[in-house]
């Protein structure tokens, strides 16, 4: 799937039978457009447009609807928005406090997940919810120091980490892992501090907690204690897959007239239960953003000179 030069995709999402993404224009301008593109049958690697809308953050597709968050013209607040697969008219579904909402997730049960900003400067008690596809909305977390960044849930258990960002001037706060029951106790600390850090995403299976935190990828049991480390690399996302674990690293990059040149490729790693030395499954990524796992394959975004693309790799 590739754009024009002067448009570039800014978030994707698929399920079985489909890609679906958002490209906005180089111009400045924060309108977005949501297309659809087959992956199989007649319309396959055909765009369609679904959609446009302004200003737009994450994408996830659950059930019979697209989801993605949009923050306001003025960007003083964000609205989660759900648009039906076969397209139509976006429709709001939950309002959020502030700017931004972060890591827009679902489940296998198609529930929807955020992260609620209470504020924008990581001051304020972080907020997880879950949205059902009747729109019935649960808090999971309203507690703990600062907002929430990334999270897992798992069962019973929400697991989080909160914003890098504590105030104007700091880059980092402290590395933490919070974990939240259900039964409406305080969230915990299972991990950290570590000083002038933070975890760049989680996942989780039955018995250990998995995240990337900068110059590593970890894992540790989820009742929390020590972390082993798995490989040494700077990853941005984690995904769990069947009991292999796959990391995205971004790589490092200079900006030319001819598009964005990779002094280091952006890779996607796996490492299975015996968490051995990591295996490459591509090392050729420019600016990669996300990526997601299907059962036999892997996508992720990438860049050819000014072009922006998402591209299928196989596991």
């Amino acid at each position: 799937m590739q754009g024009a030069s002067d448009v570039e995709i800014v978030g994707f999402t698929h399920n079985d039978t489909a890609v679906y993404y958002q490209t906005r224009n180089k111009n400045g301008k924060p309108e977005t457009t949501l297309k659809r593109v087959a992956l199989a049958g007649a319309g396959r690697g055909a765009p369609e447009e679904l959609a446009r809308s302004g200003r737009s953050d994450s994408l996830v597709v659950a059930g019979s609807f697209v989801y993605w968050i949009a923050p306001r013209a003025d960007l003083s607040a964000n609205d989660l928005v759900r648009l039906p697969k076969t397209g139509g008219r976006p429709e709001v579904i939950a309002h959020a406090t502030d700017y931004p909402m972060r890591h827009l997730t679902a489940d296998d049960a198609v529930n929807v997940y955020f992260a609620n900003f209470t504020t924008r400067l990581g001051a304020g008690a972080a907020k997880i919810v879950r949205i059902a596809p009747d729109r019935t909305r649960t808090v999971l977390v309203t507690d703990g120091e600062g907002d929430a960044w990334s999270f897992a849930v798992a069962e019973d258990v929400t697991f989080w980490t909160p914003s890098p960002q504590a105030g104007h001037g700091a880059v980092f706060s402290d590395a933490l892992i919070y974990a939240r029951e259900s039964d409406g106790r305080a969230s915990r600390v299972i991990y950290g501090p570590v000083p002038e850090s933070y975890v760049n995403a989680l996942a989780v299976d039955e018995t250990k907690i998995f995240f990337a935190r900068q110059h590593g990828v970890f894992e540790m049991p989820r009742g929390g204690g020590s972390p082993t480390t798995i490989a040494e690399d700077d990853a941005s996302e984690v995904v769990l897959d069947h009991g292999t674990l796959y990391w995205l690293t971004r790589g490092e990059y200079v900006g030319t007239s001819a598009g964005v040149v990779p002094r280091k490729a952006g890779t996607i790693v796996r490492s299975g239960r015996s968490r051995g030395a990591g295996q490459v499954v591509t090392d050729d990524l420019v600016c990669p953003r996300h990526f997601e796992v299907d059962r036999w394959t892997l996508f992720v975004d990438s860049r050819v000179g000014n072009v922006s693309i998402i591209i299928r790799v196989g596991k």
